[in-house]
């Protein structure tokens, strides 16, 4: 573990935290655990934007902004916190599409931070979503997954 940041509870949160009034409770713990975790046993002259992949509670649109505008770089899945996210209009998109595609989306937020939304055709019935920073890596399309379950060709 790098960095953990235990929580004092619902009834208290986090309001007592950096940056909790201007970020809200998640981004601000996402902001709070980036700065720490930055550069962890590298040298100084090798310091360099970090990447941070994330799972659903901590990943936003507003965060993936906050993260970019510090420095480095997100990717995560959307869930719940959707605000901001085309995450209806990619899951009525792939509603019909085949297991394994995926559709990928590019905005600029207010801020002038380029993002990348990404629906990807899980299985017959899901749709994963995930936000990313314009920099994380390539949309390029490569060797297609196929879903496959045992005992079944």
């Amino acid at each position: 573990m790098l960095y953990l940041e235990i929580q004092r509870g619902k009834s208290e949160g986090p309001k007592w935290s950096e940056q909790y009034c201007e970020l809200g409770a998640t981004t601000s713990c996402s902001m709070r655990a980036t700065t720490k975790m930055a550069n962890c046993g590298q040298k100084i002259e090798e310091h360099r934007q970090n990447l941070n992949l994330a799972n659903s509670w901590f990943s936003s649109v507003k965060t993936a902004e906050a993260i970019h505008e510090s420095g480095h770089e997100w990717i995560g899945v959307v869930k719940t916190s959707h605000s901001l996210f085309p995450k209806k209009a990619l899951e009525d998109k792939l509603k019909t599409w085949l297991d394994g595609m995926n559709l990928t989306l590019e905005a600029t937020t207010s801020k002038g931070v380029r993002l990348i939304a990404v629906g990807y055709k899980y299985n017959s019935s899901k749709v994963l979503c995930f936000v990313a920073t314009k920099n994380v890596g390539s949309t390029i399309a490569g060797d297609p997954y196929r879903a496959c379950f045992s005992g079944l060709p």
